[in-house]
């Protein structure tokens, strides 16, 4: 099966050489791991061994930086290249970006700054880390008890309040995980993240240090909330100031790029990330950049878990028709 694997990973690879991406597809990544421990808390990261396998399969392409791709698109010279990303800025990000390193590609990071400052995480980790793992039978949330005594429980219980949590605006869903946590031993969470460590978020003085050896560092909001339509523009405005302010003070540089949590964006984004001083903001929504590219709602590819799901991806962004041969 490998076999097979690797010769169709390879063989969407040449598809791309010698019918280039018409422009830049931007990757989008989460973090890498030693070792996948548990699927469903880690669905978001990589095992070492499979980017090290699909950066391998992109060594031909061309890769540039955000930087490089603001360029292009102001001097409207786009050409077939790849960029990666990394949202959310756990200690994941950490082991991808000594891979990046060593295949020579630049990319850029967005945090999220209010667990960066606490030194804590991201309240979708956070949730994910309870439910599937926390010291609890039960918990309240919703409006009702969810049992938490077998996997299948815990599973049922984490999509569907995860689910409600994001339709939530930002105060009513601090509320309910401030409920969520009352249903804990005192310090769960910091037990949790001693467990499973690359879900804390990187330091200030890490996120310098990935910054001098070049990533580039945009926002991914204060708490992650999401700009839906039922976040007051109030908290938008909030998470795109502060956190740009945040990241200016701290790390000494300008923050010109964004990453929408989730993907979420409404009618009001393009003007309120204008109104941020952001250049470029980058969705969920699968596609390469080609001319004439909304630059506050940018597509991405997502990496996938292996390398021929990686080719795959880039395959459909390329064209879509083919995507299931």
């Amino acid at each position: 099966m490998r076999v097979i694997e690797a010769i169709r990973t390879l063989w969407g690879a040449g598809l791309m050489r010698v019918r280039p991406l018409p422009g830049v597809a931007v990757l989008s990544y989460h973090g890498a791991v030693e070792r996948i421990r548990d699927q469903r808390l880690e669905r978001n990261f990589l095992s070492v061994s499979a980017v090290r396998e699909q950066l391998a399969a992109l060594r031909r392409l061309s890769k540039v930086s955000l930087g490089d791709l603001e360029d292009m698109l102001d001097h409207s010279t786009l050409r077939p290249a790849i960029a990666a990303t990394v949202d959310d800025g756990l200690t994941a990000t950490a082991m991808l970006a000594e891979l990046f390193d060593e295949a020579h590609i630049p990319f850029t990071l967005f945090v999220s700054t209010g667990p960066v400052a606490r030194g804590s995480t991201i309240w979708t980790a956070e949730l994910a880390l309870l439910l599937l793992h926390g010291n609890a039978a039960s918990v309240d949330c919703e409006g009702r008890q969810w049992g938490l005594r077998t996997r299948e429980q815990r599973e049922r219980a984490f999509q569907a309040i995860r689910v409600a949590m994001k339709a939530l605006p930002a105060d009513a869903r601090r509320t309910a995980m401030d409920r969520l946590r009352a249903s804990y031993p005192a310090g769960e969470t910091e037990r949790l993240l001693d467990e499973f460590p690359a879900f804390r978020a990187l330091s200030w003085e890490q996120l310098r240090a990935l910054r001098a050896r070049g990533a580039i560092i945009g926002s991914h909001g204060v708490e992650h909330e999401l700009h839906s339509p039922q976040q007051p523009a109030s908290e938008r405005q909030r998470e795109l100031t502060q956190s740009r302010d945040d990241i200016e003070t701290q790390l000494g540089a300008p923050c010109r790029y964004f990453s929408y949590p989730n993907g979420t964006m409404t009618a009001a984004s393009h003007a309120e990330l204008r109104a941020a001083r952001y250049a470029l903001g980058f969705g969920t929504q699968p596609g390469v950049i080609g001319a004439g590219a909304d630059r506050l709602a940018l597509a991405r590819v997502e990496a996938g878990g292996s390398a021929a799901s990686l080719v795959r991806h880039l395959r459909k962004a390329y064209r879509p028709e083919i995507a299931a041969s």
